[in-house]
């Protein structure tokens, strides 16, 4: 019988990118960082989602209501400030701004003297408990201390005060090991003369610059901590309700999104979100929080929600920087994404080419930016089938050249013979892939060895979703020899690709067993994740077991991890689900390979119910559906049956290949073809599949159990 083995590719990269950090927005200082998941993995359908509104309507409510501001009372009547008194709180916060500069240019006394006036007026103006006093009581101790010093240990503050800016320059250039260090440096510089006793006068802005850093280095666990020691600081100097500390409450609520622990981001962004509303109103930082509550919602099924934030923290960026700036290019950035995510695609492609003409204007071509929006434009154009324009784009700014460093870190080139594939023009894909493996050759350090590996894994991934698995695995071996040669230690296909995706190319080219072994290892990692989804990726990984147990015929096993995942697919928030409908189909095809051909009529039947109470109908995982029980209905004696079914797989599958004639979707037709021919003996369904194994044969396209067809069928 045949497989499902191009659904269980997609699932066990799914898995893979489930398994690691999670990367899901685009935009600038946070989610601009990350490609999306799609981008290393082959994409997944939109989530289709029906809204009562457009996303014209939703930025016209939003803007019916102008940013709010901060909460300015007087401290003796308790009344909102008049316009007079503001312009004092406008003066307190100039105060503050200029006494911080004063201090960078060694100027300490007029610093102290400028802190201490805004001191006194905001005491006096806003009560001694408003969160500006606040500010400028631990800026005049700060300041105060600086004046206190020796010429020696004020040197020694200048140079962790450089160092605090050259980490936020590092950061911003997403040089994140330069920035975690010297944001490190910041730290201990100030200690070492202030000491670690006053809270107040420990460099928490280093401090949130080195967990942000780490953050977006890949370190959540040093993240964490630092994040931990930060959130102590702040609330022990400034207090719980300050917008310092919100702002380090949004960003520990971004490490948390990366983490997968959308409970725990929902409630730092929440709770940021309360502060700013009782303090500073709806600022440029506010919006931060706001946009990152938009992406936890997104990936907590409120997709509504999500949109809403995401608007409001768009207008919010509007209003206050402008519609030009790079602030509010993030957030048409990842309002894009998250449109396609719930598949509401027609504002996709405007906003990006929205977001990229803001970044490029602003930020120029070499910047970290700049260079995120193209490869989010061009993934968009693959995502919605228009290759021949992806090309183009990274055609164009490859052209251009730029920052070296750049276009291999954002792996544009590597993009750009995967869109090769898709459209047939191999040879032109093999020449950038080859020019991604010379990149490894030319690594001289581990950051841009990792950088080289990650184009490498594109690459690769590229190859197995073009179902060219052959060339997959002749790439990886070649770059598991450059390794060895350039870092003078053994190398394996391990220190290239992750467990699932090893998994899923072993069980491509022929080689089960190792296949099994790669799946267990990926899903016992998946088990271990702190992940809020870990539950989705396990599922998934034991659905890629089944394939290539099914080829060992270790049927006992087989049921044995598909039994695990009709379990787990059971529970209450799983039952009735995609996921559990797919349990079931495969337990129906292992009962099927088996023999026991009443068993896999019984679980077809049930996973039938629940494609059609889905509106799963059109799925690829239906079309799968079809043919396993047009299969299972002939092979008891419906021929009929078993003839209709497959007919509309079949049928399904020319469909999706005349919107696009990819790869996967000829496998679909392949698989319903074999069918038909096996069970009905159709002579015109036999000879199409013979005629289109013989070419995936000449063009080695031959995949799993697939590749013994040619003998089976006398090709």
């Amino acid at each position: 019988m045949t497989r499902l083995g191009s659904l269980i590719a997609s699932v066990a990269l799914l898995a893979a990118c489930l398994t690691g950090p999670l990367r899901p927005a685009l935009g600038q200082e946070s989610e601009a960082r990350q490609e999306p998941a799609a981008t290393s993995a082959p994409s997944g359908e939109p989530v289709e989602t029906k809204f009562l509104r457009t996303h014209e309507e939703f930025l016209a409510a939003s803007r019916e209501h102008p940013p709010i501001g901060g909460v300015y009372r007087s401290a003796e009547t308790n009344k909102p400030l008049t316009e007079d008194r503001l312009k004092q709180v406008r003066k307190i916060e100039s105060l503050l701004a200029d006494s911080a500069v004063a201090c960078e240019k060694g100027d300490a006394e007029s610093a102290k003297k400028m802190a201490d006036e805004a001191m006194t007026t905001a005491r006096k103006l806003l009560g001694p408990t408003h969160f500006l006093s606040i500010s400028a009581t631990g800026a005049r101790r700060l300041y105060g201390r600086y004046t206190e010093v020796t010429a020696e240990q004020l040197a020694t503050l200048a140079q962790g005060d450089a160092a605090r800016r050259e980490a936020w320059l590092a950061y911003k250039a997403s040089d994140f090991e330069k920035a975690e260090k010297e944001a490190k440096l910041a730290v201990e510089l100030r200690e070492k003369v202030v000491g670690t006793q006053y809270d107040e006068l420990i460099d928490s802005d280093a401090l949130r610059i080195q967990a942000m850093a780490q953050t977006e280095g890949g370190r959540p666990e040093q993240a964490e901590k630092t994040f931990v020691r930060l959130l102590e600081v702040l609330e022990r100097s400034f207090g719980k309700s300050h917008p310092k500390t919100a702002d380090a409450l949004t960003r520990r609520g971004w490490l948390r999104i990366v983490q997968g622990r959308m409970q725990d981001a929902m409630n730092d962004l929440r709770r940021a979100l309360s502060i700013h509303e009782v303090t500073d109103g709806e600022t440029l930082e506010a919006a931060r929080a706001m946009d990152h509550l938009g992406t936890a919602l997104a990936f907590n099924n409120d997709p509504e929600g999500a949109v809403g934030r995401k608007i409001r923290a768009m207008m919010i960026r509007e209003t206050l920087a402008g519609k030009d700036s790079p602030e509010t290019a993030e957030s048409y950035s990842n309002l894009a994404w998250l449109y396609h995510r719930i598949g509401m695609t027609a504002p996709v492609t405007p906003l990006r080419l929205q977001a990229l003409a803001v970044f490029e204007k602003k930020l120029g071509l070499d910047h970290t930016y700049t260079f995120t929006e193209i490869s989010n434009l061009a993934r968009t154009h693959e995502e919605l089938g228009e290759f021949p324009e992806a090309i183009k784009l990274y055609e164009k700014y490859l052209g251009q050249g730029g920052d070296q460093a750049l276009l291999e870190k954002f792996r544009l080139g590597a993009r750009l013979g995967a869109a090769y594939l898709r459209v047939g023009r191999r040879d032109d894909a093999t020449k950038m892939f080859n020019a991604v493996i010379a990149e490894l050759s030319k690594a001289k350090d581990d950051a841009s060895r990792q950088i080289a590996i990650g184009n490498l894994v594109t690459s690769i991934r590229a190859y197995m979703q073009n179902q060219l698995a052959d060339d997959a695995l002749a790439l990886l071996s070649e770059a598991v020899k450059v390794l060895s040669k350039e870092t003078g230690k053994p190398a394996t296909d391990r220190d290239v690709l992750s467990p699932a995706d090893l998994g899923t190319l072993y069980e491509m080219v022929g080689r089960n067993k190792e296949s099994v072994e790669m799946f267990r290892e990926a899903a016992k990692l998946a088990r271990k994740s702190q992940r809020d989804d870990k539950d989705d990726a396990v599922i998934m990984l034991l659905f890629a077991h089944v394939n290539p147990l099914i080829e060992m015929k270790d049927f006992r096993e087989a049921e044995a991890v598909c039994d695990e995942a009709l379990r787990m697919t059971d529970r209450e928030s799983y039952q009735g689900s995609p996921l559990n409908a797919l349990a079931l189909l495969l337990m129906g095809r292992i009962q099927a390979e088996n023999g026991q051909n009443d068993r896999a009529k019984f679980y077809l039947e049930d996973a039938g119910k629940l494609f059609k109470v889905n509106k799963d109908e059109e799925s690829i995982p239906y079309i799968h559906y079809l043919t396993e029980w047009g299969r299972v209905l002939g092979a008891l004696g419906d021929k009929s049956g078993g003839r209709s079914a497959l007919a509309e797989a079949i049928q399904k599958s020319r469909d999706r290949m005349k919107i696009q004639p990819l790869p996967e979707y000829e496998f679909l037709l392949l698989r319903a073809l074999r069918g038909m021919a096996d069970i009905t003996g159709d002579a015109t369904a036999s000879d199409e599949l013979k005629d289109r194994v013989r070419k995936r044969q000449q063009a080695r396209a031959l995949i799993g159990e697939m590749r013994n067809w040619p003998k089976e069928l006398g090709i």
